[in-house]
């Protein structure tokens, strides 16, 4: 829905300038294969739209056709109209509260983003590492392993995308690029030179966007190598939960306390 309001504001742009800024916008945020709000939709309609902006902005800022999403877009209004629509539309008639009704009945769907939490992606992972009680499965099954530090590094990336202040930054991008990137790190995660290179500059001047490489280089790693752990941890701790409510519902009742000997009067 928000991708649709954004192609929305593309469309009403006149100047060539604000037409390019709109749409790499858009692109990063919910077409790059990096991204962790991207929207189903024709990879090669993706790209397409990549090859269009690359050219715009290299040929002297030239403008681009305000119906740059529209194929995408009518994609994605395709499939509200076949999926959510009719939910929707079943919900009001009965007056369910919809985000109630499925926080309720399922733990399987993180109902922020609309992931699925049972398959493997980097947006599975990204939404793991939110939730307390997963993100704690997670970190045993990453110890395990022996490779929790994949885990934390990617909690102290997101944890660092929300501040704002740049003194808040410096003192954390320093802490993280010690623990985890440095040549001495104390607990350093596995990934190339050439992409801690490239993130180290951005890392110096503290860039709200200075571990976005590495971030999403290690999602991908524990999607890759441990999200299977973390089901079968899961699936062990759900089959431990049930077989305790089966005991219990099956253990005698408690023996009634013995009936009272009555009183003696005291004279």
């Amino acid at each position: 829905m928000i991708f649709l309001l954004e192609v929305g504001d593309y469309r009403l742009l006149f100047t060539p300038q604000d037409k390019l800024d709109q749409a790499k916008r858009i692109y990063q945020i919910y077409l790059d294969d990096k991204s962790e709000a991207r929207i189903a939709g024709s990879v090669s309609e993706f790209s397409r739209i990549k090859e269009t902006i690359d050219k715009g902005d290299g040929a002297g800022k030239a403008e681009l056709d305000s119906t740059l999403f529209d194929k995408v877009a009518s994609e994605v209004t395709g499939t509200l109209s076949m999926d959510m629509w009719p939910r929707y539309k079943e919900a009001v008639i009965q007056g369910k509260d919809m985000k109630a009704t499925a926080l309720t009945g399922s733990s399987s769907v993180d109902m922020t983003n609309l992931v699925d939490l049972t398959r493997p992606s980097k947006k599975a992972v990204a939404a793991l590492l939110r939730q307390p009680d997963k993100l704690e499965v997670l970190r045993n099954a990453a110890a395990a392993q022996g490779v929790r530090e994949n885990v934390d590094f990617c909690v102290q990336c997101q944890s660092y995308k929300l501040l704002f202040s740049e003194s808040d930054r410096i003192p954390r991008a320093k802490t993280i690029w010690d623990s985890f990137l440095a040549p001495s790190a104390e607990t350093p995660i596995n990934i190339s030179d050439t992409l801690i290179k490239k993130c180290e500059p951005k890392v110096q001047t503290a860039d709200p966007e200075a571990f976005e490489l590495p971030y999403n280089e290690v999602l991908q790693i524990i999607s890759d190598n441990l999200f299977a752990h973390y089901m079968k941890a899961i699936e062990h701790a759900e089959k431990e939960k049930k077989q305790a409510e089966e005991a219990a519902a099956e253990a005698p009742a408690p023996a009634p306390p013995p009936e009272s000997g009555g009183c003696c009067l005291l004279m």
